[in-house]
């Protein structure tokens, strides 16, 4: 059994100064891969190194909706020039977000669209971050991202706009609340989910599943989402993990796993 963290803010946190100690249990833990997720040019030379020490993780690059706000014009033109690097695998995460900010949505939806013409122009997949902006999501992607590669991340919508996702050729990633006691949608959401549009991740540090709720999350714990999920399923956990596997590969390298 080889699990893959797919989504996992382990640079610009706590976790990057423990990294030793968290690559050192992945071996007990059967941990084969782990997406670094980047949200800031800081993030993105530590993911660089990272990758230089360690052979399981790959980088994910883009700007976050909660840094709309902040946004400078350099910040679009600094992110390609890390994409023309080609150490980058996934352009995320990116999306919209109307849970914190409200009255700043259309400045958004630009940054959404600018950044999913970048992921077209790379040939690069995407890892979405969506709160609260369901409808909107929804419609950027089907009109402004060709490819139609990507996950939606730690996905907390309802069953039926999942499947219209999926519709579209996008994968669901379900994170630590599906093992939570109150998480109905999310149970759904997984029982409904096709096999071969599924992924799992950690969201680390945030999010820790079940039974360490409320401790810091790291990579390690992602295999208490995916037993969830198998059980669930009602498969074992050896299936899931080909399977996602599977999906993995072809998220970052085209339909069925190989270059597009």
């Amino acid at each position: 059994m080889r699990y893959i963290d797919s989504h996992a803010h382990l640079c610009g946190t706590e976790l990057y100064d423990d990294i030793k100690n968290i690559v050192a249990r992945f071996p007990k833990n059967q941990i084969a891969r782990v997406m670094l997720i980047c949200c800031s040019t800081k993030e993105y030379l530590q993911a660089k190194q990272l990758i230089k020490d360690y052979d399981c993780f790959d980088i994910a690059r883009g700007i976050h909706p909660e840094s709309t706000n902040e946004l400078r014009d350099e910040d679009l033109d600094n992110l390609e020039v890390e994409l023309r690097e080609g150490l980058i695998s996934l352009l995320g995460e990116i999306g919209l977000d109307y849970y914190w900010v409200k009255d700043n949505k259309e400045k958004q939806r630009e940054l959404f669209i600018r950044q999913l013409a970048l992921a077209d122009k790379y040939d690069l997949p995407i890892a979405v971050h969506c709160r609260d902006a369901s409808e909107d999501t929804y419609k950027i992607l089907d009109k402004y991202h060709q490819t139609k590669r990507g996950v939606l991340h730690c996905y907390s919508g309802s069953v039926e706009m999942m499947e219209r996702y999926v519709r579209l050729g996008y994968y669901i990633s379900l994170a630590g609340p599906v093992t939570f006691q109150n998480a109905k949608t999310a149970v759904e959401v997984a029982k409904a989910v096709p096999l071969d549009h599924l992924l799992y991740e950690t969201d680390c540090p945030y999010l820790t599943p079940v039974p360490f709720r409320g401790k810091r999350n790291d990579p390690n714990f992602v295999i208490y989402t995916a037993a969830k999920i198998a059980e669930l399923k009602n498969i074992e956990v050896e299936e899931l993990n080909r399977q996602v596997t599977v999906n993995y590969n072809c998220l970052l390298k085209g339909k069925d796993g190989k270059i597009s």
